[in-house]
Formats: structure tokens, sequence, C-alpha cells
């Protein structure tokens, strides 16, 4: 008996490749946490993914970690589909709205000075403070909530297979 779809993990994790892809190509090492200079792929005055390269995480965040996670999960009905599709585009509504100018002074003085000693939320204020808001990143990100979810559902395991 196999507990995870192996197709859903498989295009999840080709999408996440090309996430990574647009941050070692259209990014430079400085403003990507896991890409050193070392391996980092980034010439000013060229970008690979042009401007869409600059929402486009938002789309493969959302689309990615969906797919992996009803992959995981093994999610064999709609509701299960919907519900991981939505909070993955929650998520990433949540962490864009928190770059709007309104809000991120006020999300940075909610974060407690612990998490600065833990690794990778140790940058959780620069995230806030330096991000951008962006409308067409919200967009994105439902598109691949959307785009998602019918993949999900057309992947999933029934129970009569």
């Amino acid at each position: 008996m196999n507990f995870c779809n192996n197709k859903q993990i498989a295009i999840g994790l080709l999408a996440l490749g090309v996430g990574v892809l647009v941050y070692l190509v259209d990014r430079p090492a400085q403003q990507v946490y896991f890409i050193s200079n070392d391996i980092s792929l980034f010439q000013s005055g060229w970008l690979m993914f042009g401007a869409l390269g600059q929402s486009l995480p938002s789309f493969i965040h959302v689309f990615s970690f969906s797919i992996l996670t009803a992959g995981i999960m093994n999610c064999q009905s709609s509701l299960c589909s919907l519900v991981i599709c939505l909070a993955w585009a929650m998520t990433n509504a949540t962490f864009e709205i928190g770059q709007h100018a309104d809000m991120a002074l006020m999300l940075v003085n909610a974060i407690p000075a612990w998490l600065d000693g833990l690794p990778v939320l140790e940058h959780s204020r620069s995230f806030f403070v330096y991000g951008t808001f962006d409308v067409f990143d919200l967009l994105l990100g439902v598109a691949g909530a959307s785009i998602a979810y019918g993949l999900i559902t057309k992947t999933m395991r029934r129970v009569y297979e």
C-alpha cells in the first residue's frame, strides 16, 4: 500500500525546481537566504524569466507546496484538496500583505526578539521591512492555488483504483 501520491510529489518537486532556478538566475545572492555567491548564476542586466520572475515565486510557492502537501497526505477528496490549496493561498497572502508599508512596521514590532537567534527565522524582520507588497503577487498566489487544486483533483487516487 502506497501512503503518498508519488505523481503529485514529483510534480511539486519539479515546480520547486523551477522556483529554485528563478532564485539562482534572476536574483542576486544577497537577496536570497539559501543562495550563496558560489552557486548564484545571477548576471546583472539579464533575467531568464524577465519581469515575470519578480512574481513567479508567489505562484510557484503556492502551487508546489499545495501539490506536495496533498501528495504527502495522499489526499483523496475534493474537500481535502480545497482546504490545502486555500491554506497555502492564505499563507502567501498573509506574507504578501505583511510587506505592505502599513503593515510591515506593526509586524516587525510584534516579532519576538528570540526569533533573531533561530536559523531561517532570524530574517523575519528584514523580510517585512525590505519586502515589497505587490497585488500581482497576490493574484499569482491565487492562480497557483487554483491550478494546483485542478491538478490535485485530476491526479488523486480514487478509492476504487
